[in-house]
């Protein structure tokens, strides 16, 4: 799910996004943005970073009309941003750890710069196209979880691919992720990594009631359906960034997404990357 992008790439429009509550962010950002204009390439920034250029030019991401994005923040911030664009992403960490994001703050000039020349592979990562009730979601990079509203609650999940039964068994939640997402809350319950070329999604149940119940892992072009066996109420959550109420009338689609998240990068060593973030968190 990689490709490389030939020298002298050329961008002519860019959005900025920034974590706007995160401090010590300012300079950087118009750092950022000096580097983007300086080698021609118009800018606009998201909505909380027009406090620090006012004179800027600022959409919602959503609205955004570019060519790349180049985010100032953590996993967080790069997630909400891929719910919003399909425009290939550049990511400076400003987080703690940092996962998805390709550059450290400290380096975020001088490595925009090897953007901007060209020097860079873009990695594409499937992501997941929700439906709840017939309604599109934003896509999610990482993953989409199903989880009791009731601290203390378990609620009786049911997911199907078709006409099969994969998962039936009282737990706090589900979660689908991607490969991508693997690493992220599916590996906090115990489900497996799955390698970012694999395409497949991960099914993993949260504090499941019964040691039977299991990760499952199926492949990409799977149609899921979860829905609930009780009248508890839940939630589904969408990487972390965005939920919606979910009963057990209601019912959510998981498909891959038509369109690949695209990461800008500079190298595909997944297991690298994977060594290198996991002993910063150690």
């Amino acid at each position: 799910m990689t490709a490389a992008r030939r020298k002298g790439a050329r961008f002519k429009r860019a959005g900025v996004v920034l974590k706007a509550y995160t401090v010590g962010l300012a300079d950087p950002a118009r750092q950022v943005v000096e580097v983007l204009e300086d080698h021609g390439v118009e800018v606009v920034v998201d909505a909380p970073a027009r406090a620090i250029f006012p004179g800027a030019k600022s959409v919602p991401v959503a609205r955004m009309d570019v060519d790349l994005v180049v985010t100032i923040g953590g996993d967080g911030t790069i997630l909400r941003t891929l719910q919003s664009t399909d425009a290939p992403v550049f990511s400076v960490n400003a987080g703690i750890m940092g996962f998805l994001a390709e550059t450290a703050l400290a380096d975020a000039t001088r490595e925009l710069k090897r953007v901007l020349a060209g020097d860079f592979v873009v990695d594409r990562r499937m992501r997941i196209a929700p439906r709840l009730n017939g309604r599109a979601l934003p896509p999610c990079l990482n993953e989409v979880v199903v989880h009791t509203a009731s601290v203390g609650k378990m609620i009786h999940f049911e997911v199907t691919r078709g006409s099969s039964t994969i998962h039936r068994v009282r737990a706090d939640g589900i979660i689908v992720a991607t490969p991508t997402g693997s690493t992220s809350y599916n590996l906090s319950v115990g489900g497996p990594i799955v390698d970012p070329a694999v395409e497949a999604f991960v099914l993993s149940p949260i504090a499941p009631f019964t040691l039977a119940s299991r990760p499952v892992v199926v492949p990409a072009t799977s149609k899921l359906t979860l829905k609930m066996r009780d009248e508890k109420a839940a939630v589904v959550v969408l990487d972390g960034q965005r939920q919606h109420a979910f009963r057990r009338r209601d019912r959510l689609v998981v498909v891959r997404a038509k369109k690949d998240a695209e990461l800008i990068r500079f190298s595909h060593d997944f297991y690298r990357r994977l060594q290198e973030k996991h002993a910063v968190n150690a």
